[in-house]
């Protein structure tokens, strides 16, 4: 009777306190439905992110077993060669005309069903992550804070709308244009889509589901999984302490830092590059095959993210040729099979190219296409940057002068690669044979891949940009660790210069993120995930009269698309505008069609009825002269528009002209 008694009154005081917290919320409403709304649309797309990266991971688990690679190291690899198979397979889907959501859906539905066990096998490494955190000193778990705040950073940028240049001007551009098309379609317009695209196929697959923002969340996923998988190498090489230094000595740049929240191409190929360092190693230490084809997969999947993380495939062949010196392995069987399997990945977007311009490596060097010779000059024809400084000193330029988004190096990348870096070599005497050989490994690629970085300069001045690059960082990164390492080892009565080090690692890391945090409290990103700001308030407040602008292009009647002059970024005015991509699209037509009547009427032609100028851009180039963009064809253009009727000003920034009907 007692149990039943107290069962009951057990029951009433729940369902009374239930009652109450239910009546209070009621009328207390902690968020609004717009609220709930919002966050909940962030929460899909990370979850979707996560799925498709997942679904990668049990691709790679399902054909790669990998035994004896670090669990972290594993399903770094394996995932990096799941998304690089599955970017074939969503570029076969928009060959055949299948880019659209429902066949996205079913997609990877089907994959699930499919792979849920090497899927579930795949999610089960991560366990390995915890382990790693617990063998960390007091110390590093700190830095591990520090590594993850920046992440955290990242993240929450990339849930909020994007912003950065290029992904508006063509990363992002190319999946909503494939996308209205339902196609994987030559786009004259925007010559960009002759670059390889193993990136954009996935921007693709997850933006038909997710949106611009699940795209960006996915690319902020590479590089997560490129930072872990480098710590778990240089966890199994070296140790945990020299680990944490590889990802911070990365992070400790700030365009690193920043930029795994701006849907571009950059980080998937030095995730790449990262995979292919990894399975030469191990390949050198017991010949496998299969690591010899991997390394030539990835290599190639690093070149289609872009051409020139091909020149990452150059530095890999010396460290292979080294290799095969030193270990006296087969040269050309195994050259075979490392091209072979580069050439294999990256062949399906050359023959594209060849098909639909005549040129396997448009938009560059050949004519074809889109690309006449008046555009291939604008487009090439920088000169050389710099001057024998940057030819003698070109680590050391990249890293002091380099600054994100600036002239020249366009990157900073912080001061800890490049200091630790040139130390690797300290105490390589006490190094066990493997990790001597793993130290050659790192040391043969980048010093390869700063040469043919300072050759190519001198072959295009837009081959200075640090960017071009990343595939190759992850060995700067390796060599950072092996620095450390070495300083560690040192013996010095009275003198303790790890921990001097340590104290500048933090210095440096700690003062990047702060710079990283300004960056991000001044877009405001928190507030628009959070609901508290709208998505057109929060690009008009970080792209201002660009965002006006295009949003009253997507607003125009329907007698005609708008011709960008001296404006590259179209995505928010997709489909109803034409991007000036490279900057060529006044001087191109000049050139050909001559006189202004002829040029308008060339326009009309191909269905525009307006044109947006870029008169801040155009005000740039006569202030500042630029041999592709001389005052004379400047002062043709605005002569031409004034002659046409002014639709709307914004600013300084825009005039908006209309085209006369015949």
């Amino acid at each position: 009777m007692k149990k039943n008694r107290n069962l009951l009154l057990g029951l009433i005081a729940i369902f009374w306190v239930f009652f109450i917290t239910l009546g209070y919320f009621v009328t207390h409403k902690p968020f609004s439905p717009e609220l709930a709304g919002v966050i909940a649309q962030a929460a899909w797309r990370l979850t979707l992110a996560g799925v498709v990266i997942g679904t990668a991971g049990g691709i790679g688990n399902r054909l790669l077993k990998l035994a004896d690679f670090h669990p972290l190291v594993k399903l770094s690899v394996q995932s990096a060669f799941g998304l690089g198979i599955l970017a074939l397979f969503v570029m076969l889907i928009g060959l055949v005309g299948g880019f659209n959501q429902l066949v996205f859906a079913l997609f990877l539905l089907i994959l699930i069903l499919l792979l849920r066990k090497d899927i579930l096998a795949w999610w089960w490494l991560w366990q390995a992550l915890p382990a790693f955190w617990r063998e960390s000193g007091r110390f590093w778990k700190v830095c591990g804070v520090l590594v993850f705040t920046v992440l955290g950073l990242g993240l929450i940028t990339a849930l909020a709308p994007p912003l950065k240049y290029d992904a508006l001007m063509y990363h992002l551009s190319m999946p909503l244009a494939y996308l209205e098309s339902g196609r994987l379609s030559y786009l004259p317009w925007l010559v960009m889509t002759g670059m390889p695209q193993t990136t954009e196929m996935l921007y693709t697959f997850v933006m038909s589901l997710g949106g611009a923002q699940g795209a960006v969340v996915l690319g902020w996923c590479f590089g997560v999984l490129a930072l872990f998988g480098l710590a778990g190498f240089v966890r199994s090489r070296l140790d945990n302490s020299s680990a944490w230094v590889s990802v911070l000595s990365l992070l400790a740049g700030y365009t690193f830092a920043v930029s795994m929240a701006w849907g571009y191409v950059d980080w998937l190929g030095l995730f790449f590059g990262l995979a292919a360092l990894i399975c030469l190693d191990e390949w050198r230490i017991g010949g496998n095959r299969e690591l010899i084809l991997l390394t030539g997969a990835f290599a190639g999947f690093a070149f289609s993210t872009k051409y020139t993380a091909g020149i990452f495939s150059i530095a890999l062949f010396g460290a292979f040729c080294w290799h095969c010196f030193k270990r006296k392995a087969p040269f050309f069987q195994n050259l075979f099979y490392l091209a072979g399997a580069a050439l294999l990945v990256s062949l399906p977007w050359l023959i594209r190219n060849w098909v639909n311009t005549g040129n396997p490596v448009y938009p560059f060097i050949f004519q074809g296409g889109a690309m006449d010779a008046v555009r291939i000059g604008v487009y090439q024809g920088l000169p050389a940057w710099g001057d024998w400084r940057d030819v003698l000193l070109l680590p050391w330029r990249a890293t002091v002068v380099g600054s994100d988004s600036a002239e020249g190096y366009s990157v900073s990348i912080g001061p800890l690669l490049l200091g630790l870096a040139a130390l690797s070599w300290i105490s390589h005497r006490k190094l066990n044979p493997d990790q001597h050989a793993g130290l050659e490994n790192a040391a043969w690629i980048a010093c390869l891949g700063i040469f043919v970085w300072v050759i190519g300069n001198q072959a295009s001045g837009y081959l200075i940009q640090t960017r071009m690059y990343f595939s190759i960082f992850p060995a700067f990164a390796v060599l950072a660790a092996y620095g450390y390492s070495g300083i560690s080892r040192l013996e010095i009565p009275g003198l303790r210069p790890a921990r001097i080090i340590q104290a500048l690692i933090v210095l440096v890391f700690g003062l990047n993120l702060l710079e990283v945090f300004i960056s991000f409290a001044r877009t405001g990103a928190l507030s628009v995930v959070l609901g508290l700001q709208t998505e057109q308030q929060y690009r008009e407040a970080n792209l201002g009269w660009y965002s006006i602008a295009m949003d009253t292009i997507r607003d125009l009647p329907s007698d005609g698309k708008t011709i960008l002059l001296y404006e590259p970024r179209g995505f928010h005015c997709l489909p109803n505008c034409d991007p000036d991509e490279i900057l060529d699209r006044w001087k191109h037509d000049l050139a050909v069609l001559k006189d202004p009547e002829s040029i308008l009427a060339s326009w009309r032609h191909q269905g525009f009825g307006f044109i947006l100028h870029n008169k801040a851009g155009t005000t740039f180039l006569r202030e500042n002269p630029d041999p592709h963009h001389p005052v004379a064809e400047i002062d043709a253009l605005e002569q031409l528009l004034s002659a046409l009727e002014l639709v709307q000003e914004f600013g300084s920034s825009y005039q908006l002209y209309r085209i006369p009907p015949q």
